[in-house]
């Protein structure tokens, strides 16, 4: 059975790393200009920030025939 990325692990994963890493102007930064995040990104921006950060290697993957949470 043919496996995909999984989009919205990947947005998550993404979104606890950067939470992890983040600084306390960051952090001022968001709260006062806010940030569309990860959820409104396209799939083809997240994978590749996701192979930035973590590497091709670590892509979550799921079996076709779930659902990935596109929209």
């Amino acid at each position: 059975m043919a496996r995909i990325p999984d989009y919205e692990k990947m947005r998550e994963e993404l979104a606890l790393y950067e939470a992890d890493n983040l600084g306390r102007s960051d952090l001022s930064n968001i709260l006062l200009f806010g940030t569309s995040g990860y959820r409104e990104m396209e799939d083809e921006d997240v994978i590749s920030i996701y192979v930035d950060v973590f590497g091709a290697k670590q892509i979550p993957k799921i079996e076709m025939g779930e659902t990935n949470g596109k929209r």
